[in-house]
């Protein structure tokens, strides 16, 4: 009997993974009792949606009424898409976006104009995917993090099943059904890293099963070279006692959402910052960390300045950046919303900058959300659960802004979960797309 309780469990929990995002996102607002289209969707109150204006009726106007707007900015007639564009004061580039509302990456110019779109659906992916939960999968068709090349292939993955490689035709070259999740980076060299798991049991941490978070290694041709537990290496290092911060009821122990693999640029500051380090968040213990590849030990990790955080990225002034899902959520100095972006110091702890929305432009997303500091010093943050991203300056004055066309239902009350847009140089090689 026990032995069957635990197989109910354990499926129970693989359910429960491939509906990870978003898996918080819940509200008490008016619905319609519709059900959103497959793919991830959030349900906004049926007051604010309508079928003539699917990204807030007041949006256009209010952007042509700010009072920075310049002879060298421009607002679109459309209130999705591009609304806003200050092109003195952005970083100009390229945008690669995803989204929840299909099997897609697009790459868009700063006016929104979609240049090249990635299409393909998980069965031409993985035609006989061993084990799957076809209620799941339904959930779960949209790319859930993208790397873009220069010869125009796309890294992708689909959220909990596995990581793939597709041609500028979106042909697939190659696909590895490893549970990859969340995140993913591509070294110089071509390696790439990625975030796997796996469901086990350890009775010294809960009685039933949990989730276990690898740090995983590919070739370039997606051959798995190394693999590290997060777990193993938390129990390993001085700072098992981070392990106490996890839920004796959250199966889903680590929910880690992010690596980076570390250039060594600052290891003359700390050993922690050596050149193939990983810094990794552990979103379910509002942990951030860096684990140490070759021991398997993590060397360095902290809380408490953030919790249910996403996307940390070390930059290039030794500062560390992240995007705090739930950080101002007690505060009655933000009474706005829920998130913000949080510039910091990791050995000193000291705050450089934040960004905290405003009564004008509330800023939260309970679930998702990404951070990327661009070259001269402006900040582009996507928000996800509003399905919209903007650039700001360091003086925290919006320069761009984007918000997503992709909504459903009868009266469009389900927007399309916006995962990312991250901006590429402009210089970014696409010749590729004129070539037959």
């Amino acid at each position: 009997m026990q032995r069957v309780l635990l197989a109910v469990i354990v499926i129970a929990l693989i359910v429960m993974v491939g509906k990870m995002i978003p898996s918080e996102h819940s509200s008490d607002q008016e619905t319609t009792g519709e059900v959103a289209p497959a793919g991830s969707w959030l349900e906004r109150p049926v007051e604010n949606a309508s079928t003539d204006d699917p990204a807030g009726a007041a949006e256009a106007e209010r952007l042509k009424g700010m009072g920075y707007l310049g002879s060298t900015t421009k607002t679109q007639t459309s209130n999705v898409g591009v609304v806003l564009l200050d092109s003195a004061r952005v970083f100009p580039g390229l945008n690669l976006t995803i989204s929840g509302h299909g099997p897609e990456a697009s790459l868009m110019d700063m006016d929104g104009k979609v240049l090249h779109t990635w299409i393909k659906n998980f069965d031409d992916v993985w035609p006989k995917y061993p084990d799957l939960n076809r209620h799941v999968i339904r959930d779960r068709e949209f790319f859930s993090r993208v790397h873009l090349f220069e010869n125009g292939d796309l890294l992708a993955t689909f959220e909990g099943y596995g990581i793939f490689k597709l041609d500028k035709d979106s042909n697939v070259l190659w696909a590895i059904p490893n549970h990859a999740h969340h995140d993913m980076f591509v070294t110089p060299s071509g390696q790439i890293y990625t975030l796997t798991r796996e469901v086990t049991t350890d009775p010294k941490l809960m009685p039933g099963p949990i989730l276990e978070d690898f740090v995983v290694v590919l070739s370039p041709e997606g051959k798995e070279l190394k693999r590290v537990s997060l777990l193993r290496a938390f129990e390993r290092s001085p700072f098992a006692p981070t392990l106490n911060r996890m839920s004796p009821t959250e199966g889903d122990v680590f929910h880690t959402n992010t690596i980076q693999v570390l250039d060594g640029k600052h290891a003359a500051r700390s050993p922690i910052f050596r050149g193939g380090n990983v810094l990794f968040s552990a979103r379910n213990i509002s942990t951030v960390g860096i684990l140490d590849m070759d021991t398997g030990k993590v060397v360095w990790a902290l809380t408490g300045m953030w919790r249910r955080q996403h996307q940390p990225d070390l930059l290039d002034n030794g500062n560390m950046i992240l995007f705090d899902n739930l950080g101002a959520v007690f505060s009655h100095l933000h009474p706005y919303g829920h998130s913000r972006i949080i510039e910091f110091d990791p050995l000193t702890q000291q705050v450089a900058w934040t960004y905290e929305g405003t009564a004008e432009n509330p800023f939260q997303s309970n679930t998702c959300g990404t951070v990327q500091r661009l070259p001269n010093g402006n900040t582009l943050i996507t928000e996800s659960e509003n399905g919209q991203a903007f650039e700001v300056t360091p003086a925290k004055e919006i320069v761009w802004k984007y918000i997503t066309p992709h909504v459903a239902g009868e009266r469009n009350q389900f927007i399309a979960n916006l995962f990312e847009v991250y901006r590429l140089a402009p210089d970014f090689p696409i010749d590729w797309i004129s070539e037959n």
